[in-house]
C-alpha cells in the first residue's frame, strides 16, 4: 500500500508554513499510524520521511512488528534538507538505506543497527529517449540549482563565446555571470525535451549532500544525451568502462571536455548510446532499486528470526 503524505504537508504559503506545521505534521503522523494498524504490514518503507515523528515509528514497530525502512534519499545531517525529527527517527529504523556511502557512519553512530548503500535510479515512463533524431538547440545544458560549489562550472562555461549555454534551476539569475543564461525550471516533460534539445548534458554532484552520483547521473543517459560527470567514485564505477574523456574535476577540466566533445558529433552520439545502454540495461530504474531494498529488508527479518530462534532455544 502506498501512503502520500502530500495532502497532509503541501506547502500553502508562509502563514501556514509558520502557523500550521505542526498542527499538519500531527495530522500526518496520526494518519500514518492509523493505517498502519489498519494495514498492519511486514515492511513499513518511508521515503525520507522528513516529518515522521519517533514516536510513531516505535509504536509501529513495537504495537505492529513492522520491520521499518528508510530509503534516504537526502542527507539526514544536511540541516538544509533535515529536521529534528528525522535525525531523531535514525535509532528506530531496522535499516537504513543511503544513496550517499559518506552517510553510512553516521547513521550507524546516530544508532541504527544496519545500513546499506542504495543508488539513486530514473523512471523509464519518465526518462526515455526521442524516437526520432532531433536538431540541436543548445550546445551545452546544466540542470540544477546554482549551488555555491556549481557556479565556477556554470561561469566557466559562460566564458566561451562559441558555446550556446543553459542553465536550468533555481537561483541562476542571481548571479551576475550565469544571469543571461538561466532559463528558469524545468517540470514534467519539459525535463526530458529540454535534454533531447542539447548536444551536452552536464552532471554535476550537491557537495552539500556529500554526493557522489545523484538523480541525474541516471536519467540524463537514460534520455539518451551524452553526458559528462564530475568525477566522483560512484560515477566511475558506472561508467569507468566508456573511458576517460567523459569525466571532469574542475571548471578548467570541464572547458576542455566541452571543447573536445563539440568537435565530434559523430564520437559524441556513439557515446551518448554507450552511455545509454550502461543505464537502461544495468537494472538502474525505481522498481530496481524497490526490488534491491525489499531483498535487503528480507535479510533483515531473517537475521531477526534467527536471533528470537536462538533464544527461544
Amino acid at each position: 500500500m502506498f501512503f502520500n503524505e502530500a495532502p497532509y504537508l503541501a506547502r500553502r504559503g508562509k502563514l501556514r508554513q509558520l502557523l500550521g506545521r505542526r498542527r499538519s505534521a500531527h495530522a500526518f503522523n496520526d494518519a500514518l499510524l492509523r493505517v498502519a494498524r489498519q494495514h498492519r504490514p511486514d515492511v513499513l518503507l518511508v521515503v525520507k520521511g522528513l516529518a515522521v515523528w519517533p514516536d510513531v515509528l516505535r509504536t509501529i514497530k513495537m504495537e505492529i512488528g513492522a520491520t521499518l525502512v528508510n530509503f534516504a534519499t537526502d542527507d539526514p545531517f544536511n540541516p538544509r534538507v533535515s529536521s529534528r525529527e528525522l535525525v531523531m527517527g535514525i535509532r528506530e529504523y531496522h535499516l537504513y538505506c543511503c544513496v550517499r556511502k559518506a552517510m553510512i557512519p553516521d547513521v550507524l553512530a546516530a544508532g541504527c543497527p544496519w545500513a546499506e548503500f542504495v543508488m539513486c535510479g530514473y523512471h523509464p515512463a519518465t526518462h526515455f529517449a526521442p524516437q526520432t533524431r532531433i536538431k540541436p538547440g543548445f550546445d551545452v545544458t546544466m540542470i540544477g540549482g546554482a549551488d555555491a560549489d556549481r557556479v565556477p562550472f556554470a561561469r566557466a562555461l559562460a566564458s566561451l563565446d562559441e558555446v550556446a549555454l543553459t542553465l536550468f534551476g533555481g537561483y541562476w539569475d542571481r548571479d551576475p555571470v550565469c544571469r543571461r543564461y538561466a532559463m528558469g525550471m524545468l517540470v514534467g516533460d519539459q525535463y526530458r525535451k529540454a535534454l533531447w534539445l542539447s548536444k551536452i548534458a552536464i552532471c554535476l554532484v550537491r557537495r552539500a549532500n556529500r554526493d557522489d552520483h545523484a538523480m541525474k547521473t541516471f536519467e540524463l543517459p537514460a534520455c539518451r544525451v551524452f553526458t559528462l560527470f564530475e568525477d566522483t567514485d560512484t560515477h566511475r564505477a558506472l561508467f569507468g568502462a566508456l573511458g576517460e574523456d567523459i569525466f571532469f574535476r574542475t571548471p578548467e577540466d570541464l572547458v576542455q571536455r566541452v571543447r573536445f566533445w563539440l568537435g565530434r558529433p559523430t564520437l559524441r552520439e556513439r557515446m551518448a548510446w554507450a552511455e545509454w545502454t550502461v543505464v537502461t540495461k544495468g537494472k538502474h530504474t525505481w522498481q530496481d532499486r524497490y526490488d534491491q531494498i525489499l531483498g535487503m529488508a528480507e535479510q533483515v527479518r531473517a537475521a531477526a528470526r534467527g536471533i528470537a530462534s536462538q533464544k527461544g532455544g
